[in-house]
């Protein structure tokens, strides 16, 4: 539910719903984050299992950051980015990574 509503806002261009919404779910602060031990580093990006990596059913099977690229919409793909989601994550149903989307 909470993937699809921010597919949504990626469609409609809607940053600042989306801002919103992730803000809710993912409170990561780029300055907190620089400012963390190494060892909890290691969890930036998030795991491939994590919902925000998981593909969209609804969406063909791209994931959110798959889908930022390919709508063209910068804004949202680095607040995906900030949040954690893998840039560098091998989509397997579609033999595709956010990188090949974007080109």
């Amino acid at each position: 539910m909470l993937q699809d509503n921010l597919a949504g806002c990626i469609k409609a261009g809607d940053l600042t719903s989306f801002s919103a919404l992730l803000a809710e779910v993912s409170p990561v602060d780029d300055a907190a984050h620089l400012s963390l031990p190494d060892d909890e580093k290691l969890t930036y990006p998030l795991p491939e299992d994590h919902w925000i990596n998981q593909p969209l059913e609804n969406e063909n099977c791209v994931t959110l950051l798959q889908l930022s690229v390919s709508q063209a919409r910068p804004e949202f793909t680095r607040l995906l980015i900030r949040s954690g989601a893998r840039a560098d994550q091998y989509n397997d149903m579609l033999d595709l990574a956010p990188i090949h989307t974007a080109i």
